[in-house]
């Protein structure tokens, strides 16, 4: 039981260094990684925020 959960565990991890090395994308990522991949990592990010004195905003 324990060397076929190896097995796949090795396959699994083999097809996805595979799949990275074999695509743009993944090649871009192995070089600059980041939590996301493709042009939507640097999307995600949130923006800086613009207090400068740390400061709370309240919405009323």
């Amino acid at each position: 039981m324990r060397a076929g959960i190896n097995a796949l565990t090795v396959a699994f991890v083999v097809g996805v260094l595979a799949g990275l090395l074999l695509t743009p994308d993944g090649r871009g990522w192995l070089r600059h990684p980041t939590l996301l991949l493709g042009g939507s990592a640097a999307a995600s990010a949130s923006p800086p925020s613009n207090s400068a004195n740390g400061a709370v905003s309240r919405p009323w």
